[in-house]
């Protein structure tokens, strides 16, 4: 039987589960399950302390293709949602941004285009941002019609 404390990110069944599935769990869940003081640690997790202890995982450069703490089932589908997801927001703001502008609607766009490169966090040139949004409205074709409907 499976107790709720065992669906905590940083229970030795969770903890066991990502290992068995090839992934690695943070050094922060791998604390919080030691300091619980447990009598009973699986031998799998035992043994991927002993390597990091040793230095036989070594932390690699560069963008991971899974970062560490994530399931290798999970993750890529997790990804993929919050890239769609980016995309449909961006196709939305750039059409309200739009809305507010006057002339034809190439102007327009291309005017809450660069409204949005000047105002965003990672300031992305205009031609950078123009080209996700067209990418974007080509994937979601269907967002773009949602968007431009709204009132």
């Amino acid at each position: 039987m499976v107790k709720l404390s065992d669906l905590r990110d940083d229970s030795w069944l969770q903890i066991e589960g990502l290992l068995k599935a090839g992934g690695q769990p943070t050094r922060a869940n791998l604390a919080a399950a030691l300091r619980r003081n447990e009598p009973t640690i699986p031998g799998i997790a035992q043994d991927h302390m002993a390597s990091l202890l040793t230095g036989k995982i070594k932390r690699r450069r560069g963008g991971q293709a899974l970062p560490v703490g994530e399931h290798p089932a999970f993750y890529p589908a997790w990804k993929k949602l919050r890239e769609q997801t980016q995309e449909w927001s961006l196709i939305i703001t750039v059409v309200d941004l739009a809305k507010e502008k006057k002339g034809d609607e190439k102007a327009r766009i291309q005017a809450a285009i660069e409204e949005l490169a000047a105002t965003g966090k990672r300031r992305p040139s205009p031609a950078s941002l123009r080209r996700r949004y067209t990418k974007a409205c080509t994937r979601w074709p269907e967002t773009l019609k949602l968007a431009m409907q709204a009132e």
